[in-house]
C-alpha cells in the first residue's frame, strides 16, 4: 500500500440472517451473523473494498447492526456513538485521525460523485 493510505476496517455485529446471503452465520448457529470488510483509501485516491477482516487493517470500527443503520440513516452522528460506546475502535486511533485529508478527499469525492446523473 502507498505510504499515506489508509485501511478501514469494518465488523458489524448481529446482522439478520437472509436466505440469499454468502456470510456464514454467526459462529455456533444460523442467527445473527457479522459482516466484515476493509475498505482500503490509497494515497492515489484509488479506493477498494475488500471482504472478510482482511489482515493488518490499520484501524477497525466495530458496531451493532442497529446502529451502523442508525448512522447510514443519519438519525445518530458517529462522535456520538463513539462517545456512549455504540461504536468502538480497534487498532491505531492515530492513524485513522492522521488520515482526516485523506478521508475528507474522499469524501468530497464521492459527494461530487452523488451530485452526478442518477439511474433512470
Amino acid at each position: 500500500m502507498p505510504e499515506g493510505g489508509l485501511r478501514l476496517g469494518q465488523v458489524i455485529t448481529g446482522v439478520p440472517s437472509a436466505a440469499d446471503s454468502d456470510d456464514p452465520p454467526a459462529a455456533g448457529g444460523s442467527g445473527p451473523r457479522e459482516i466484515e470488510y476493509v475498505i482500503v483509501f490509497r494515497s492515489d485516491g484509488a479506493v477498494l473494498l475488500e471482504r472478510g477482516r482482511g489482515p493488518h487493517a490499520d484501524v477497525t470500527l466495530v458496531t451493532s447492526f442497529e446502529t451502523a443503520a442508525a448512522i447510514a440513516r443519519g438519525e445518530v452522528a458517529v462522535g456520538e456513538m463513539l462517545s456512549v460506546g455504540g461504536l468502538k475502535v480497534r487498532g491505531g486511533v492515530r492513524r485513522l485521525v492522521g488520515s482526516t485529508a485523506l478521508l475528507a478527499a474522499v469524501m468530497e469525492a464521492l459527494a461530487v460523485a452523488g451530485d452526478g446523473p442518477g439511474p433512470d
